[in-house]
This record gives C-alpha cells, sequence and structure tokens, in this order.
C-alpha cells in the first residue's frame, strides 16, 4: 500500500509541476482581462496595447463555486454552450473507459477526479491538484480563469 501512495506522490507532483511551468511560461495572459472570445468557432484572441499577443482555441473547463467550495465540471454545468464542453466531455469519457485494478492506484485516482460531476475540495492545494491532473490529461498550454458572481470560470487554452 505504501509503494501505491509513493507512486500517487510521484504523479501528482509531475503534474503540479507542469502546472507550475504552464503558469509560469503563460503568465502574460493567464494575468490579462484583455481578451476576445469568438464562440461561433472556439478562438481565444488575448490582447495588449490592441495588439494580438496570443490566440488558439479554448474550451471551458468547469468552474469553482468560492462559497461552497465544490467544483463543477463544464459537461455538467446546465446553461452551457455544447461545443465549448467537448473536451471535458473526452476526459469524462476517459475516465469512463478506466478500469483500475487493485494494484494501479493511479488509475483510481484519475477515474474519481473524471467522473464525478461535482468535487468538494477543502483547501486551494486539491484545487491545483485537479487542476494540474486535467492540464496534464488535456494537452492544454494553458489554463485561462475569470471571475464572475463567486465563481472562478476555468478554460483550458490549446
Amino acid at each position: 500500500m505504501d509503494n501505491n501512495i509513493n507512486d500517487i506522490k510521484t504523479f501528482i507532483k509531475k503534474r503540479l509541476d507542469i502546472l507550475d511551468k504552464s503558469k509560469l511560461i503563460y503568465k502574460n495572459y493567464i494575468n490579462t482581462t484583455d481578451f476576445i472570445t469568438k464562440k461561433d468557432n472556439d478562438i481565444i484572441t488575448f490582447n495588449k496595447n490592441n495588439e494580438i499577443i496570443y490566440s488558439g482555441n479554448f474550451s471551458l473547463f468547469g468552474l469553482f463555486d468560492i462559497n461552497t467550495q465544490v467544483w463543477i465540471w463544464a459537461w455538467a454545468i446546465p446553461d452551457n454552450v455544447v461545443n465549448h464542453t467537448i473536451e471535458t466531455k473526452k476526459m469524462l469519457e476517459y475516465g469512463l473507459t478506466l478500469e483500475p485494478s487493485t494494484n494501479s492506484s493511479i488509475q483510481y485516482y484519475i477515474k474519481s477526479h473524471l467522473v464525478n460531476s461535482r468535487l468538494f475540495f477543502e483547501n486551494e492545494i486539491f484545487l491545483d491538484i485537479h487542476l494540474a491532473l486535467s492540464l496534464y490529461l488535456s494537452k492544454a498550454k494553458f489554463i485561462y480563469t475569470t471571475i464572475k458572481n463567486k465563481k472562478i470560470y476555468y478554460y483550458l487554452v490549446y
């Protein structure tokens, strides 16, 4: 059992390292509020001084309710645009196909994150682990956030 816990710790640490590197590389985009989304073709464009500094595809990833500390996957948000949830639906399908064995604690851990429509995170590190795992699985370049009505919306940007 200790070996499985160490495997999970190593796996999580590697995913958190990827998230940290992504935040560092894309910090100019992550920290800007000057962007345009084109919902008809899933493009997000970041601007600085009226110049395009980055443009790429995006997908709504989920939202985190600050009051309740609950994460909701994009595919579980009722009023969401269907084509903006394609990537999270792929992650759900992947999670549903995982068949963890008794000696595969990492697969069990991944599956538990992917197939639950709502997750409670009692502190920020658990949310970071979830974001890191999702960034890794989605192969996105970075995660962009916006805040509206005490909810943090997360977008995968490619």
